[in-house]
């Protein structure tokens, strides 16, 4: 595993396909001033992950399990609490789907079909406009998880 700089973005991965999962493990892997806090296969253990270690972005697929079954808006104030930003992810980009990740405060959507071209642009372009990452944030530590996907 590589050192992580103190000026990092550190991102949130919830996901339920453990593909998808590994592939944003790599693509984030190769981006020296990314990387991942912690894994989530569920809503709930999104949510506690988020408020654990705090970080600047939280990639969500839009299709996860269990989301549809909760309340866009509690879901929504529960990321926005501890996540700077929300990056959707779908197979779907057309604008009902672009609705639909509004509803639980993402603010870009990505499609799962070209994350291999979108995801580190759109992780760099959201982390960067508003302000300058901490040079050391809050109970930012690796989830111990983590190292399963990312090998």
């Amino acid at each position: 595993m590589r050192p992580i700089p103190k000026s990092s973005i550190g991102v949130l991965i919830a996901d339920d396909s453990a593909a998808v999962c590994k592939l944003i493990a790599h693509l984030l892997q190769r981006e020296r001033s990314t990387h991942i806090v912690g894994v989530a296969a569920n809503l709930e253990d999104a949510l506690h992950l988020a408020v654990e270690y705090t970080p600047d972005i939280l990639l969500l697929d839009l299709h996860l399990d269990d989301l549809a079954g909760h309340d866009p808006l509690s879901v929504k104030i529960g990321f926005l609490s501890s996540v700077r930003h929300v990056i959707a992810m779908s197979t779907r980009s057309d604008e009902e789907e672009r609705e639909f990740a509004q509803l639980y405060g993402a603010s870009r959507l990505v499609d799962k079909f070209f994350l291999s071209e979108q995801l580190v642009p759109t992780i760099l372009s959201c982390a960067k406009p508003e302000r300058p990452l901490a040079a050391t944030p809050p109970r930012r530590r690796q989830h111990q998880a983590l190292n399963r996907w990312a090998s």
